[in-house]
């Protein structure tokens, strides 16, 4: 009883939270914001992929090296050549995941981050359902936390001279996985909008380094063509940049 009025208590909060956010930029926008559009995005993954860390940083913030998990809802200003990004990041643990699907007419478009520290059969589940699901309109950008990408290998006991033969060829990556289903989801014609993919890591380093910045670069430029991507497809359905609303209220 206590957990059911919990998360309806924290489901009419992050309504609340949209909301009033929204309001604040549509009757306080800065000069620039008044140049290019506002859209939202909705953010999901499992807890623990990276979800806070990534906004964070995209919204020129510092992230903490120990970042608590969302319990509820947060909400980042993401700039990007082509929009500003009202991205709105919902918990990943699994006492909030069942309420995922209320928030997918809110969005103009989803973002989903999976990350090789978690079960990669798991996370390939929740894609699926989120790659094909009806209810979610726009493109879906799929970022992949490859942190485990550059941890050194493990070597085998025929390496180290042991007796025992190593075993089969190793399981595909993660970002293989998620690669083939994004393709295979492109390829598919069961959906309207365009998936875009990116692997990259994502978690906050002490030591700042010519590649992280790469790297960041690179999910900043997957963020503008996403952005780009959403605003076309809103176009396309409104016929009108100044008529960009949530798909719930277009008619």
């Amino acid at each position: 009883m206590l957990d059911a009025i919990w998360q309806r208590l924290s489901f009419a909060w992050g309504v609340i939270r949209i909301a009033s956010y929204s309001a604040w930029r549509f009757f306080f926008p800065a000069d620039e914001q008044q140049q290019r559009p506002t859209v939202s995005a909705l953010v999901l993954g499992l807890q623990g992929v990276g979800k806070t860390t990534m906004l964070t940083r995209l919204a020129n913030e510092t992230p903490q090296q120990d970042i608590p998990p969302t319990k509820g809802f947060a909400i980042k200003a993401i700039q990007t050549p082509a929009c500003i990004i009202n991205a709105m990041e919902i918990g990943g643990n699994p006492k909030l995941r069942p309420y995922w699907h209320r928030y997918f007419h809110q969005a103009h478009g989803l973002v989903v981050v999976v990350s090789d520290k978690e079960s990669t059969e798991e996370q390939a589940a929740m894609l699926k359902g989120l790659l094909y699901d009806k209810r979610i309109f726009g493109p879906r950008l799929i970022i992949a936390n490859t942190f485990l990408a550059t941890a050194p290998e493990t070597p085998t006991a025929a390496s180290s001279g042991g007796d025992k033969q190593a075993s089969g060829p190793a399981a595909p990556s993660l970002a293989d996985v998620v690669r083939a289903m994004v393709d295979a989801a492109n390829a598919s014609g069961q959906i309207k909008y365009p998936v875009s993919f990116r692997a990259a890591p994502l978690l906050p380093s002490p030591s700042p380094s010519p590649e992280k910045g790469q790297e960041e670069a690179e999910v900043r430029a997957a963020f503008g063509r996403f952005g780009a991507q959403v605003v076309d497809a809103l176009m396309a359905e409104a016929g009108d940049a100044d008529r960009i609303q949530p798909p719930s209220a277009q008619t």
